[in-house]
């Protein structure tokens, strides 16, 4: 075997080297999206809990003396303002990504 086909041969093996370690990136890099996206639900739903739980330990949510639940008026501007809060702080998150998506950053 002469120096060509030996350095032929070694750069055929290392083509299919890198061609595997491109696509081993590539399914890690799928493997990690999931993996957001699953602790970003998870999450989601634990602050969605612990806003209840906030809500019905502080005084917005009272019992009357029949054991019926009262609403204090607060609760209303409560929910008016996470409502709003939530809109505007979703809103450039979703157009980032919309945004990124389309790779118009990057011009």
């Amino acid at each position: 075997m002469n120096r060509n086909e030996l350095v032929k041969q070694l750069t055929f093996s290392l083509n299919n080297m890198t061609k595997s370690i491109a696509q081993l990136t590539k399914e890690s890099q799928k493997g990690a999206r999931l993996m957001e996206e699953i602790l970003a639900f998870v999450t989601m739903l634990y602050l969605l809990a612990s806003l209840v739980a906030t809500v019905f330990s502080s005084n917005l949510v009272g019992t009357a003396s029949n054991r019926d639940f009262v609403v204090a008026k607060q609760f209303r501007v409560h929910s008016v303002l996470t409502t709003a809060l939530t809109v505007f702080i979703i809103t450039p998150a979703l157009a980032w990504q919309h945004l990124s998506a389309k790779k118009v950053w990057c011009n």
